[in-house]
């Protein structure tokens, strides 16, 4: 029996991506929350994020989103461990703020970001 001639059979198909980064902002975000356990100070630096980003023109509304979060639980107080329980539960905005670890950026050293994609 002969295959019926498809014009598409012999097109690739494409597989979905792996999104091995999830695992990449997890370490990364575990050892800020490490420096701001040890260096309280620097939720300040947070802080200045995301002002920072509150000023851009243009960004992505889930970014704009995750901004909004991170500021909701900042105004709770600037407890790191309220702001650590926010982004490491499975929850809307864990999974919000797990996606930007823009927000957190300033807090380790150089050497301690993640590898670039």
């Amino acid at each position: 029996m002969t295959v019926p001639f498809h014009a598409f059979a012999a097109r690739r198909q494409r597989r979905p991506r792996k999104r091995d980064e999830a695992s990449v902002n997890l370490a990364y975000l575990s050892r800020v929350f490490d420096e701001l356990a040890r260096q309280p100070g620097k939720i300040a630096q947070v802080r200045a994020n995301l002002d920072e980003y509150r000023q851009q023109r243009f960004l992505p509304r889930g970014f704009i989103r995750a901004i909004e979060r991170c500021e909701w639980v900042l105004d709770l107080g600037e407890d790191i461990e309220l702001l650590r329980r926010a982004v490491f539960e499975d929850s809307d905005t864990g999974r919000r703020l797990r996606r930007y670890p823009l927000l957190f950026k300033g807090i380790c050293m150089a050497k301690d970001k993640p590898p670039e994609p």
